[in-house]
């Protein structure tokens, strides 16, 4: 049994792959974990249909969706990231319409990936958290290393 935190996100979103690289980067603990929700594993743990226009934070055995998620997942970075749970004092409802605004047009202002890039790369960054076990496509290589996790560059 998975005892981590577990983040899911749009594996096909380019802003929620960049919040998982800053996750990576600044999660010096390893708290975290990661998977796309078109995953399997996200399938098993959440449910069959999983909403995709939201962050899923799956934590002692309870899921936190949309804002809640975002707040607790960069809460739970530790140090100073830890004030960002502050927010949470904002009635649900006004956290949540901005949250939604941003998750409804993620994709025309960041762009969209035809397949999820880290996910690719997870057998090679299983030292660094994602979870799954998904194959890796030859043009997806890993270039670099920040912070102590690989980061998918040009895929």
């Amino acid at each position: 049994m998975n005892t981590h935190p577990v983040l899911f996100y749009d594996g096909v979103c380019a802003l929620c792959n960049k919040a998982v690289r800053f996750f990576l980067r600044y999660d010096k603990k390893q708290r975290y974990r990661y998977a796309a929700l078109q995953s399997a594993i996200a399938g098993q743990m959440l449910g069959v249909s999983s909403d995709l226009k939201t962050v899923v934070l799956y934590m002692n055995g309870k899921s936190y969706r949309q804002s809640e998620a975002a707040i607790r997942a960069v809460a739970g970075l530790g140090g100073w990231w830890s004030s960002v749970s502050v927010l949470l004092l904002i009635p649900a409802p006004i956290r949540n319409w901005l949250y939604n605004v941003v998750a409804s047009n993620r994709y025309i202002f960041f762009g969209k990936y035809e397949i999820c890039p880290l996910d690719l790369i997870s057998n090679v960054v299983s030292e660094n958290r994602p979870i799954g076990n998904p194959s890796i496509r030859p043009d997806c290589i890993v270039t670099d290393r920040i912070g102590g996790a690989f980061v998918p560059l040009g895929c």
